[in-house]
């Protein structure tokens, strides 16, 4: 929970992200939204403040990190 972004800030992307959220089931869409942004950018904040809304609402979501500098973190292999 200390992890998630201040409240009243990033409002607009994070409604962006939860409206792609409710259309996933709706639609032939992007099935994977991948939030990218240079160190510092606040973006683990956001995945996990939408975690939060997800577990909230009894969604069931997944996230991935990725790290250039970490060689087990740096290739979607791992993940795929």
């Amino acid at each position: 929970p200390e992890q998630v972004c201040l409240p009243d800030t990033r409002e607009a992307l994070l409604e962006d992200i939860w409206q792609w959220i409710k259309r996933l089931g709706t639609s032939e869409g992007a099935k994977i939204f991948c939030l990218t942004g240079v160190a510092g950018a606040g973006k683990s904040a956001i995945a996990h403040t939408v975690a939060r809304r997800c577990y909230e609402e009894g969604l069931l979501v997944s996230s991935f990190f990725f790290s250039r500098d970490v060689a087990e973190r740096n290739n979607p292999q791992k993940l795929l």
